[in-house]
């Protein structure tokens, strides 16, 4: 204290502990976490993946609110902040999510994100089966919009879209957009004038 430095202590985490927090995670003695202000622990954002030199930085202590971001070290004692490791994490579960998809939900959810895109329109089973009508062949009619209305209840349930219900009709956004931006659709089809009778 009266020469005013900040003593650092390096100690491994316990094996088989290491997605634990810092307090909890630290090899041996639960003193040396009591003992510390602050911890922070250190591992590897994909242990898997060598060549992904990203670090998760979990900070817990009496030093204030507990803390979790990503790192990677890009120069000699240079770090760089890719941001809060919820986020990073949450992306990863999805492209995880995403890659597990089956042939039918691939080209819905991709629809569903373009009607967005393009006009801020969320989408329901009648524009899947107008989109995609060879994914739902040899259904008749109410058969292949309860499959084209499962798809997309398959992709609320994998947090990839998400559903409100309006007057009766189940409309699907992107997960996580802004719903004050939804603009209605006038038509889900537009239907041809009967031609004039003689």
């Amino acid at each position: 204290a009266p020469h005013k430095i900040t003593t650092i202590l390096l100690h491994h985490a316990g094996k088989g502990r290491e997605d634990e927090r810092a307090v909890t995670a630290s090899r041996g003695s639960t003193a040396i976490a009591a003992a510390v202000s602050r911890i922070i622990h250190l591992a590897f954002l994909n242990e898997k993946d060598k060549s992904d030199r990203r670090l998760v930085l979990n900070s817990d202590g009496r030093g204030g609110k507990p803390i979790t971001f990503v790192i990677e070290q890009t120069d000699h004692c240079q770090f760089t902040n890719h941001g809060d490791y919820a986020d990073i994490k949450a992306e990863q579960d999805q492209a995880k999510t995403e890659a597990k998809l089956n042939e039918r939900q691939v080209p819905v959810l991709q629809l569903v994100r373009n009607r967005w895109i393009d006009n801020h329109y969320e989408t329901t089973a009648n524009n899947v089966l107008e989109a995609y009508p060879k994914l739902y062949a040899g259904k008749k009619g109410s058969n292949a919009r309860r499959m084209a209305f499962d798809t997309l209840q398959q992709l609320c349930a994998k947090k990839l879209v998400d559903q409100r219900t309006v007057s009766g009709r189940n409309l699907y956004r992107p997960s996580g957009v802004d719903l004050s931006l939804a603009k209605v659709e006038l038509a889900e089809s537009p239907k041809k004038t009967p031609p004039t009778p003689p």
